[in-house]
């Protein structure tokens, strides 16, 4: 186990985007030797075949979704949506992808290359993904604990605080608090709306010259300033009082997930985590050190693709299509 942590220590200081996906270039070359048509009549008749050997692990589609971003002559779409199986051939010596020109055998092979290694990379972006994460459990989990711990403190000591001034004692009560606050608010709106609208009118008529104003209309317009402003007042502390309550359930909330989170940090840090944790990173740096087929560039023999010319099926000799040359 000391030697899986000391490992650890080590590979903690790797950056998971040290792994970078290799470049290459793809080379086409001409070959002289013909190979066959893979069937006797075809509709355009190929006249070139590109060959990818040794055409293994290459991602083919079915048409029209294949070759993905690349413009092919109609002729050659025409034959692909037609015998597409006649058009996209594995033979011994690889795949074979028959073609009307030889512009067109290149962009299906430039095609088929190039969606396999994307699929490829995805592959390997997702490993080192994955080894980055592992990487971070650690110094995260550490993260949590210095800063959730003083927060869980502050957030214990507000809601004790609101629990002594605000009349509930725990989150159900302070939701239903909040819930008849804000109902009576809704009330208060109401009633101050009314007052308002009273005194408005009372104001208008001491404003008209043919009205006299008498001392009861004194005393009322007197008493509805007085009744609006009792009105504010109780408003002002429906509202306090009503903050307070929405307060104590968001820091409820709060609190329990941070709690949550502190529990899971701490379990991330316990020697048996930490192991498992050293023992993943271990087997990840070593996939990435050496990757399997699928997450490296497809194999293309010499990273070049040839270019045959196509004789008809009918005119082949036997023995004839034989394999494609190696590239020098």
């Amino acid at each position: 186990m000391l030697a899986v942590l000391a490992a650890l220590a080590v590979i903690a200081t790797a950056r998971a985007d040290e792994y970078t996906w290799p470049e290459r270039e793809i080379k086409f070359k001409r070959s002289d030797e013909a190979i066959p048509a893979a069937v006797a009549r075809l509709d355009p008749m190929p006249k070139y075949v590109a060959v990818i050997a040794p055409g293994r692990g290459l991602l083919i589609r079915r048409w029209p979704d294949w070759p993905p971003g690349k413009v092919l002559s109609e002729q050659q779409e025409a034959l692909l949506a037609r015998r597409f199986s006649d058009a996209v051939v594995q033979a011994s010596e690889g795949l074979r992808l028959y073609a009307v020109s030889e512009e067109d055998a290149r962009r299906m092979a430039t095609a088929v290359i190039e969606a396999s290694d994307e699929r490829n990379r995805r592959r390997f972006g997702a490993y080192v993904e994955h080894l980055h994460r592992q990487q971070s459990l650690i110094p995260d989990a550490e993260k949590t604990i210095a800063e959730g711990e003083p927060e869980l403190k502050t957030i214990t000591s507000r809601l004790e605080e609101l629990r002594r001034v605000g009349y509930f004692r725990n989150r159900a009560e302070a939701e239903k608090i909040a819930a008849d606050l804000g109902t009576l608010l809704n009330q208060i709106d109401i009633e101050i709306a009314g007052r308002e609208a009273e005194v408005k009118v009372l104001t208008a008529k001491f404003g008209e010259p043919s009205i006299r104003v008498t001392e009861s209309m004194r005393e009322m317009h007197l008493e509805i300033e007085v009744d609006l402003a009792g009105a504010l007042v109780r408003k002002k502390k429906a509202q306090d009082a009503r903050a307070r309550a929405l307060e104590y359930v968001a820091l409820s909330v709060r609190r329990s997930l941070l709690r949550t989170e502190l529990e899971k940090a701490q379990s991330t840090l316990t020697a048996e985590a930490r192991e498992k944790i050293a023992q993943q990173i271990l087997e990840l740096e070593r996939g990435l050190a050496h990757p399997n087929e699928h997450m490296r560039p497809v194999v293309v023999r010499d990273n070049t693709v040839f270019i045959h010319p196509v004789i008809p099926l009918a005119t082949t000799r036997p023995g004839s299509g034989a394999a494609a040359p190696k590239a020098e």
